[in-house]
């Protein structure tokens, strides 16, 4: 009875985008199609929290599309309105998600087909800000929401990776059902045992298969869980995000409380998982409106989801069927080997991206050779080549094709940066000054152009005019806490010692989360009378986060650089304990205890022969290399050391820090990484 109140007691609207009502049982339109199908889901890897379905279009094309039930509304991607041709209008309505609110742009498709099953006349969303347009290399449609899934009786069995639509009027599913409520989103009770006492805890979930995790989101939780609990900023991303904006933007303080059991859908489970918990406070409210907790993959992937949207129910019961975990790109890959045979030169640049989802980046490089031999002005696909010949470490080959590459495809798809100090690397400062110049005349309202004139500046020792340009980025992304890690680099460059420990406090106190910014600032400081002040920076940074959110490497490193050694194998071993030992990959495993080791200092014969066998498994990796520089600096081998360190910039060349590793260990072996070395 209380559940049931509870379920009643809930607002009958979420968010500002309601679906229509579900399908009346007695109502079935013959034309939808068979009363059962079967659909297979496609993940982006074994075992991936997203699920896919492909369904046709009313072109008759195939399209992927991520199952939502944590959406009312079905979106599309902007790319498929235009091939469509359909026409678009703003509205005055909104879309909420966890990641923020963004205005609704509406398309109407005139069917979905789903094996058969047509689902007739959508109202959909086109682009919602946060929407993808890729899952890993398979090229996503968009997001199927509970306007389509609310027709059905809906049967999802995640073990199996099958969906079945059944007709509303059919008696399948478990005896015993949980109460919902379809409201736009699937609403059912779920108790938890939480906090060190197990405190127990009755919710309303939204039932999401497009999230990863549990969320609660009811401020009455503090009643329960009065203690135990963490405090700390992380990222909330979602639907209603924008890539366009600073990552500090999405930065939320949340509460993390240890979950011991959960009762959901008829299934009783012992867990042991730590759910974010937001709204806890009086601060503005995070989320859709009336949301109290969402349930993700962590809860309902090991069961078979029932979920009846006209007779009120939800259940969760075992899978009877055989296991199996598709990978969507092997099954689009052969679809299309299959549909347009072995050799189809216009699909090559698509499967090279499959190629790429299956990890084998070798196949994907011949697609693209093959296509640009035919196709040379092909921009996209010779960007796309660009960084995987460099990720492989054929920098000659890379070079080449840029001579003919349109610069502004190359900010376009976020690849000038790397391709300037690519450039820088090999030497070739004239060249990457004139590509980068070259971009801001192309794109001049781009932060990227202006990144890629300050790198060349710093690279040419003007410090004084890479300063400016990097104002310049600020200025067009209005971004006032951008770039500083690479503001630091260029100030201690200067001489400015002031300013570049400045920009490492702001950057720590802005972005607590990136380690990197410690070991920096802890190097600059470890001989100077400011170590004390990192001390009271770094304590007051982590404290800001979740203790399973600390950059537990960098604090070894931190610990380590200012001689408290004590501290450093604390963090070291809590770090190869929640880092490694839970990777079951042998060379991640291998690389991650000596990356650890090589940051505390410790057992560097043994960190050297791990990352040797790490590398001798996967090949040249630019995190692999990086552990190689630091074991062999760790060692006293300066100059293998800068080695590595510089062969891993070359496979990064867009990440500041291993540009700056590469800088500060050729200072210290006395050699120039064809830049300015503080």
């Amino acid at each position: 009875m209380i559940l049931r109140s509870l379920l009643l007691a809930l607002p009958l609207t979420v968010g500002c985008v309601h679906s229509a009502s579900p399908q009346s049982a007695a109502g079935w339109p013959e034309a939808y199609g068979p009363r059962r199908v079967s659909v297979d889901l496609l993940r982006t890897y074994e075992g991936g929290p997203r699920i896919y379905v492909q369904a046709l279009l009313p072109d008759g094309e195939p399209a992927l599309f991520m199952v939502d039930t944590g959406s009312d509304t079905t979106a599309i991607s902007q790319a498929v309105a235009d091939r469509l041709g359909l026409e678009v209008r703003d509205t005055n309505q909104y879309l909420t998600g966890i990641g923020g609110t963004t205005r609704l742009r509406r398309a109407e498709l005139s069917s979905l087909e789903l094996n058969g099953m047509v689902v007739p006349d959508l109202s959909v969303a086109v682009a919602p800000q946060g929407l993808g347009e890729w899952a890993g290399g398979m090229q996503s449609a968009g997001l199927i929401g509970n306007d389509v899934w609310s027709r059905f009786l809906l049967e999802i069995d995640y073990p199996a990776d099958l969906m079945v639509l059944h007709q509303p009027t059919s008696r399948r599913g478990p005896r015993s059902w949980s109460p919902m409520l379809f409201n736009g989103q699937v609403n059912t009770p779920i108790r938890v045992e939480v906090g060190p006492d197990h405190a127990p805890g009755q919710l309303i979930a939204q039932v999401d298969t497009g999230a990863s995790d549990l969320i609660i989101a009811d401020p009455a939780m503090i009643s329960v869980v009065d203690e135990g609990y963490t405090e700390g900023l992380e990222r909330l991303l979602g639907i209603g995000g924008s890539e366009s904006l600073p990552p500090s933007q999405f930065l939320r303080t949340t509460r993390r409380v240890q979950v011991h059991h959960a009762a959901l859908g008829g299934q009783e489970q012992d867990v042991d998982f730590s759910a974010r918990w937001i709204n806890f406070g009086d601060g503005s409210p995070v989320g859709p409106p009336g949301l109290t907790a969402l349930v993700g993959h962590d809860l309902i992937n090991s069961y078979r989801l029932w979920i009846d949207y006209q007779g009120g129910r939800f259940a969760m019961t075992p899978s009877r069927r055989r296991a199996r975990q598709i990978n969507g790109h092997t099954v689009l890959l052969a679809q299309e080997i299959a549909r347009y045979g072995e050799e189809a030169p216009q699909r090559r640049p698509l499967r090279a991206r499959l190629y790429l989802g299956l990890d084998q980046p070798e196949e994907a490089i011949a697609q693209l050779q093959a296509h640009l031999d035919e196709h040379p002005s092909d921009t996209e696909s010779r960007v796309l080549l660009v960084h995987l010949l460099r990720g492989q470490g054929d920098h000659s080959a890379a070079w080449e094709l840029l001579e003919g590459t349109d610069v502004g495809q190359l900010v376009d798809e976020g690849e000038l940066v790397a391709a300037v100090n690519g450039l820088i690397l090999e030497g070739e400062i004239e060249q990457a000054s004139a590509l980068a110049n070259s971009a801001v005349g192309a794109r001049p309202e781009e932060a990227d152009a202006y990144v890629a004139v300050a790198d060349a500046l710093y690279a040419a020792r003007d410090p004084l005019g890479a300063q400016g340009a990097l104002r310049e980025a600020m200025r067009v992304s209005q971004n006032p806490d951008g770039w500083l890690l690479r503001r630091a680099r260029v100030a201690w460059a200067m001489d400015d010692r002031f300013t570049a420990l400045t920009h490492l406090r702001t950057r720590l106190q802005v972005y607590p989360m990136e380690g990197s910014t410690l070991w920096v600032y802890a190097l600059m400081t470890q001989d100077a009378p400011e170590h004390e002040m990192f001390r009271h920076d770094m304590d007051r940074a982590m404290a800001r986060l979740h203790p399973t959110h600390r950059p537990l490497d960098f604090i070894t490193a931190a610990n380590h650089t200012l001689g408290d050694q004590d501290l450093a194998r604390q963090s070291m071993e809590a770090g190869i304990q929640a880092h490694c030992v839970p990777t079951q990959d042998e060379a991640l495993r291998a690389n991650c205890e000596a990356w650890y080791w090589a940051l505390a200092g410790v057992r560097l014969d043994d960190a050297l022969a791990n990352v040797q066998r790490a590398l001798s498994i996967k090949g040249d990796r630019s995190d692999f290399l990086d552990t190689l520089a630091t074991v062999h600096m760790s060692r006293g081998e300066l100059p293998e050391a800068h080695r590595a360190a510089v062969t891993a910039a070359r496979l990064s060349a867009d990440d500041v820090y291993m540009l700056w590793q590469a800088d500060r260990i050729g200072a210290l072996v006395g050699e120039e990484t064809a830049s300015l070395a503080p």
